[in-house]
């Protein structure tokens, strides 16, 4: 089943893999010229001094292999570009499943797994289908024809050169399966310590901080050791597999030689058919023997192959529904109307019954302790979930009516922690909107007052900030974040806890943006900081997945309720810093 499907999709470029075929047939037909040169030399031209057509026979052979040599360049050029060409689609197959895959594959797939399927199980299955299957055809069209001509020779030799392949075919099936589990539980456990050594040096500060380096460091011996033991292990085995190929291989040489001189004794066979034969038989071996060498190779891009393809077999979620429309216009107006949602449906529903609306131009703010279920409102708005039951309306559609890429293409959203990518300050701005001018991304960078710091940087708009933005303090990524939604211009602007990597200086001038941001647009904000709840036009106070107040400020403290509760806890000392700051501002 799993060689069908990869062959199925190997299939799929066969224009360049026709043609290698075909040169592989001209090279196969040319190098068993060869034994039958030979046995005409030995038989025919020595005994007979026929040295005039010795040296035409000679210079037909020569020119012979020349074009053969042209033909293995040719046939190599072919099977690279449908080699290469191969994986570049499997890796963009890949890619592509990556990003129709749900939050919820993430949550539960560690990245070096994820990692290790992408590049490590990509490159063996490259090593399998540029190598291993040029050679295996090569070896394969030669072995046939081998078979043809020795049994035109001489049957009986043929039989009793063919008589150890029974015990090839044993040896092969007994360590096939083997192998081929070993190397997978190679890939499982290399998946387990890439994601080790990526969270080593992710959470380097912390290891350190928390002198856990000796900790992590045995932590990391362990899958290493287990890593070395595994492969050992496996490449014994595989060595004890060819060894024994190997004997099998010079018992069969054994065996055309003895009987091969003996026919020769007896009058059945001449000198030089023996040793035609013999190279034939050269030419049987040796394929076989190559094929033996490749199991390593073979085995490990087949464990590989499955790997992919259980990533590629993973249903992408949330699932579209088949008359889902793009979405061309949008207003804003959201509304939730009896949503229930749980990650799982083992566990406790993370919401309950969630109803509210928001119109264009209004700010709601989310408020609540730990996994009351703020964020996932957010990441349900997103489609990065759908709802258990009840339904999220946009303009009064729901959003499941929508194709969910041109869903987002109208929504701007800033998480906790302001993600940036590889590249420059102006790069990341732009990917808010990827065919802004310049002038757009600078007014976007003043908008969100960030504008002076960039100016005061040697490189300004195209200063490199690093990997995930290292060169950048916390708030300064998190402006960054807020000008590339202000560059998208988005009806729906989703803003999970903007300020809370900024000092307060900086969370009253974003405070300034965030005014700004509101025209006409449709703001929902996970807050926990003062400034930015009592700009909202409505709090929803949650609690264990239920919206269990709502109100503004003053309303919900009047109440004496959960909200009270939060704001003595958390926002009273807010308040009294919020008034001290608020006339110098």
């Amino acid at each position: 089943m799993l060689l069908r499907r990869y062959l199925k999709d190997v299939l799929q470029l066969r224009r360049h893999l026709v043609e290698a075929l075909i040169l592989m047939g001209f090279i196969s037909g040319i190098q068993l010229m060869l034994p039958q040169f030979i046995r005409k030399m030995l038989d025919d031209y020595i005994p007979n001094k026929k040295l005039h057509e010795a040296l035409i026979y000679f210079i037909l052979i020569v020119s012979a292999f020349l074009i053969r040599a042209f033909l293995v360049v040719r046939r190599n050029h072919q099977m690279l570009n449908f080699g290469y060409r191969f994986i570049h689609r499997l890796r963009m197959r890949i890619m592509r499943q990556l990003q129709l895959l749900s939050s919820r594959y993430f949550d539960k797939t560690s990245m070096g797994d994820i990692l290790t399927r992408m590049l490590d199980d990509i490159m063996n299955v490259e090593n399998m289908t540029t190598n291993s299957l040029l050679s295996i055809i090569t070896d394969g069209l030669i072995i046939v024809g081998v078979l043809v001509l020795l049994f035109r020779m001489d049957w009986t030799l043929a039989l009793a050169a063919l008589c150890i392949m029974p015990f090839y075919l044993v040896n092969f099936q007994f360590f096939r399966g083997r192998l081929r589990k070993r190397y997978r539980d190679i890939q499982q456990n290399y998946s387990a310590l890439s994601t080790e050594f990526s969270e080593s040096l992710s959470g380097i500060k912390v290891i350190k901080s928390f002198s856990l380096d000796e900790f992590k460091s045995k932590k990391l011996e362990h899958y290493v050791g287990q890593d070395v033991d595994m492969r050992i292990r496996t490449y014994t085995m595989n060595a004890v597999f060819l060894v024994i190929s190997e004997f099998l291989t010079i018992l069969g040489t054994a065996l055309v030689l003895f009987f091969g001189g003996y026919l020769v004794m007896i009058g059945r066979l001449t000198i030089g058919e023996v040793v035609a034969f013999y190279t034939y038989v050269g030419y049987l071996y040796s394929p076989l023997q190559a094929i033996v060498n490749m199991t390593q190779v073979i085995q490990r891009g087949l464990t590989s192959t499955e790997r992919v393809y259980e990533l590629l077999d993973i249903s992408a979620w949330p699932v579209e529904r088949p008359d889902a429309v793009d979405l061309k216009s949008c207003q804003g107006h959201l509304v939730f109307r009896h949503v229930s949602f749980a990650y799982d449906t083992t566990q406790e529903q993370t919401l309950l019954d969630i109803n509210f609306e928001i119109t264009p131009g209004k700010m709601v703010a989310l408020v609540g302790s730990s996994g009351s279920g703020k964020t996932t409102i957010l990441n349900l708005i997103l489609r990065f979930y759908d709802p258990a039951s009840g339904a999220i309306l946009l303009d009064n559609s729901d959003i499941r009516d929508f194709k969910i890429q041109s869903l987002r293409h109208f929504m701007g959203t800033v998480l906790q922690e302001g993600f940036l990518f590889s590249g420059t300050l102006c790069d990341n701005i732009r990917m808010g909107r990827l065919d802004a001018t310049d002038q757009e991304v600078e007014d976007a960078a003043k908008a969100a007052n960030i504008w002076d710091f960039i100016q005061g940087l040697p490189d300004g708009l195209h200063t490199v900030v690093g990997e995930r933005g290292r060169h950048l303090s916390g708030g300064q990524k998190q402006l960054v974040a807020i000008a590339r939604v202000l560059l998208r211009n988005a009806p729906i602007v989703l803003l999970d806890e903007p300020t809370s990597a900024m000092d307060s200086v900086t969370e009253f001038q974003i405070h300034g943006a965030l005014s700004r941001l509101r025209e006409k647009r449709s703001i929902i904000i996970i807050a926990h900081r003062l400034s930015t709840i009592l700009s909202a036009d409505e709090i929803l106070v949650m609690q264990k997945g239920r919206i269990v107040e709502r109100g503004t400020h003053d309303e919900l403290l009047s109440l004496n309720g959960f909200y009270k509760q939060l704001y003595d806890l958390q926002f009273s000392e807010q308040e009294k810093m919020f008034k001290r700051v608020l006339p110098i501002l």
